[in-house]
């Protein structure tokens, strides 16, 4: 969806900024949910290629990026070099409207009744942090 697409061209952008070929940029989940939202490996894959700090290179990126604040809220690195980004709200809540408004564009899995029960659910125990890939 395009919060994903607009991270990843973001890193991408820096990453061309900065004069490196990471050969691609990987976005996933953070094992963690206190580490974000999304997080990418891309330091750590430059590491070995440019013998160089992983967690420095991630600064560097990081440094780097220019992502809008409607999109992103937060940038954070952390040890040894991952780049952890906290999509902004109005992003999360622009993913979901998506999904329900056009699921057959935005939803061809089906998982728009999965979607509105984790909803449901984060909704009754508190949890005002849903994030839609």
């Amino acid at each position: 969806m395009k919060v994903r697409d607009d991270i990843i061209r973001a890193v991408e952008d820096a990453l061309r900024d900065l004069g490196l070929d990471a050969g691609g940029v990987l976005l996933e989940r953070p094992r963690e949910a206190a580490h974000g939202d999304l997080s990418t490996p891309v330091a750590m894959s430059l590491a070995k290629k440019l013998r160089q700090n992983p967690f420095e290179i991630a600064q560097k990126i990081a440094s780097s990026l220019s992502v809008p604040e409607e999109i992103v809220s937060s940038v954070e690195v952390l040890k040894p070099g991952f780049i952890n980004f906290r999509v902004a709200d109005p992003s999360l809540r622009g993913n979901l409207l998506m999904v329900i408004e056009q699921p057959r564009e935005h939803d061809p899995a089906g998982l728009r009744t999965v979607l509105v029960l984790t909803l449901l659910v984060a909704h009754r125990h508190g949890d005002a942090r849903l994030f839609v890939d």
